[in-house]
Parts: structure tokens; sequence; C-alpha cells
């Protein structure tokens, strides 16, 4: 499982979780990890600005020392690596890379908000349709240069995809023309230690199974099955009746008992011991947001889409809260290859990638 890993840089300090996430994972499958580091000029509305030929080179000439680094130290830790140093449009480099074999994705991502799912932006998230990991940094911060920048990798992109297209400029990160070299530290820390796996109950949510076998078995992280019975809805515009209100506590009786078999059955199919945890609540989003603080969770487990997904949208309503709002790393598995889906939309060309 998880064979072939792709690890975007961004060139700020949020790399260094997700190397650290990186290389533990690339041990713990003895798979191979592509890294990845996109320079993309300014934009001036959706054409390129003009760069300076040795201010470019500069530029670069830093960006590969960074990448080199970050490749030789996971090379030293045991780690099978190589890397890239593409020009050109940021998400379809790092989509057409996504979409040459990898069976996960790592992505660097601020700590909170719908804008700040890393430098390397939401596009990439939402158009990829491979199984990833958002590794939520410890060092972001909103930049406050009022300097222009060099040319550089291209500042953040909306989590979700704007109205103006793949190119529209968004609040950015602490990203800078030298990156540093990866914090050494990150190196000592575990990976995981409480795992929080969302299921509502369908076949297609179970498709996060087998990475939560692979996890509890490798890094010997406490395991825990949450599930959260929503209230049904009642009328809104008058009171509700003693009757729907009787009928409302039915269903949720109802669902309960059904959720609580449920649990232990996947436990069961699992075969190893976990914590499983039901609330019940008006909303599943918020119940899940409670679990993981309550809990201390350090990772959530989500299958892209559930029992009321729409396959024609990336990620069910549930699944990209958690992505625009959750404070933890969020590991989102694709219940369906993104080569099988229907929909997929031809956007990422050899015209659009550069090449």
């Amino acid at each position: 499982m998880f064979d072939h890993l792709l690890l975007p840089l961004s060139g700020t300090r949020l790399d260094d979780e997700a190397i650290h996430h990186a290389r533990s994972l690339a041990l713990m499958t003895g798979g191979d990890l592509q890294l990845i580091y996109v320079l993309e000029p300014h934009r001036r509305g959706n054409q390129f600005a003009p760069i300076d030929i040795l201010e470019w080179h500069a530029v670069r000439a830093d960006a590969e020392a960074y990448v080199k680094r970050v490749a030789d130290d996971l090379r030293d830790a045991g780690v099978k690596v190589d890397y890239s140093l593409p020009e050109g449009q940021t998400t379809e480099h790092i989509i057409h890379q996504a979409h040459q074999g990898v069976d996960l994705m790592i992505l660097p991502t601020g700590a909170f908000g719908r804008e700040q799912v890393g430098s390397l932006g939401g596009q990439v998230l939402w158009r990829s349709y491979v199984s990833t990991l958002l590794v939520r940094g410890r060092g972001w911060r909103r930049s406050t240069d009022t300097e222009p920048r060099k040319p550089t990798t291209r500042p953040a992109d909306r989590v979700a995809p704007s109205a103006t297209g793949p190119g529209a400029e968004a609040p950015v990160e602490d990203v800078t023309s030298a990156p540093a070299a990866p914090a050494a530290s990150a190196a000592s820390a575990p990976l995981f230690r409480t795992v929080l796996v969302a299921l509502d109950g369908c076949t297609r949510a179970e498709c996060v199974l087998p990475a939560v076998r692979f996890l509890a078995q490798k890094s010997g992280a406490k395991i825990i099955l949450a599930h959260v019975v929503e209230e049904p809805a009642l009328p809104r515009l008058v009171p509700p009746t003693a009757e729907e209100l009787e009928l409302a506590r039915r269903l949720v009786d109802i669902n309960t008992a059904v959720a609580k078999d449920y649990l232990l059955d996947v436990q069961a199919r699992l075969g190893f011991d976990v914590e499983r945890r039901l609330a019940v609540g008006r909303s599943a989003a918020a119940e899940l947001h409670k679990m993981v603080d309550d809990a201390g969770v350090d990772l959530v487990i989500m299958s892209a889409h559930g029992y009321g997904g729409d396959q024609e949208w990336p990620f069910g309503e549930v699944v990209t809260n958690l992505i625009g709002y959750g404070e933890t790393s969020l590991l989102v598995i694709h219940d369906v290859p993104w080569t099988e889906r229907a929909g997929t939309h031809p956007d990422v060309t050899d015209e659009a990638w550069g090449r």
C-alpha cells in the first residue's frame, strides 16, 4: 500500500512537517518518493510577467540546492527518492506528476482555514482525484512582506477552485526565494499517536479500512472508529409538534442501535482492538470536530465520498468541511481511481503544463 508517494514542495516552513511524514511513510511502505518543486513566474492577469534572466537563474539555483538537500537527507534515512524541478504552471505540473501512478500525494498545508491549504493551492487537491495526506504545518504564518517577490513557486491558491480559474491569486504564505533546509528535529517525532476514522455506515466509506489496518500495524497508533448519527430535520417554519418530536427521537434511537452494531462489525473485520465513538447531533462535521478535539487526534482518515456524496464533485460535504476548517492532518482516500471517473475534465494537457 502506498508504494509510490509524491511530495510537492512549497519552499516554505510548511515543508518540514510534510517531509517528516513523507519520510516515515516511505520507510513504512518501502516505497519510493518523488519530490517535485515547480518554479512559476509571477503573473499579470492570466499571463506570466516578464522575468530577469539572471535573477531567474539565481532563484532556480537556490531552489535546486534546496530540493537536493531534502533528497540527500531522505536518502541518508534510507528512502528511495527522486526529484524534479520543472518550470511553468504549478498546478498543472503537480497534477500531471500525480497521475503517473502515484498512490498517495502528501501536501504541505496551512494550520487552519479555507485559504490556507498550502502554498501549492487547493486546485491540486480539487483536480487531482488522488488519495492525499494534508499535513498541517505548525510553522504557518501569513506573509507580511511588502517587497516585490522574486520568481519562485506560485502563491497560494484558494482551497476550492475560484471563479477566475487556476491562475487566480490568493493570500500567500511565507514563501522565500531561498528556502531553508528542513528542520532536523522533525525526524525524531513519532508519526501518529491517535487516528480517528470517520465512517458513515456505507460501503463506499470503507475504502479507508486497508489504510487504517496498515497504519495500525506499522505505526502502533491508537485507532478510533467514529460515527455520527444525525438528527432528522424537522419543519422550521412552525414549532414541531409532540408527534414530530417523538418520531425524530425514535429515528435517532433506531439509527444509534444500528450504528453500534456496525462499529462492532467493522472492529471485527479489522481484527484488532479499537476505540468506538458514537455521537448524535445536527451536523456530522461539527460532531467530528468535537471528537477530534476531545480525543487529541493527530490524524483523521476519511473517504472522499460517503453515503450522500455525489461523484460529480471531488469531495463530499463533510470531507470538504474538514479540509477547510480542520486543524489536524487529514488523509483522504479516493473511493474511485481518477482513471475510472466518468466526469474527469480533460484540463491537464501537454500544453497546459508546459511540455
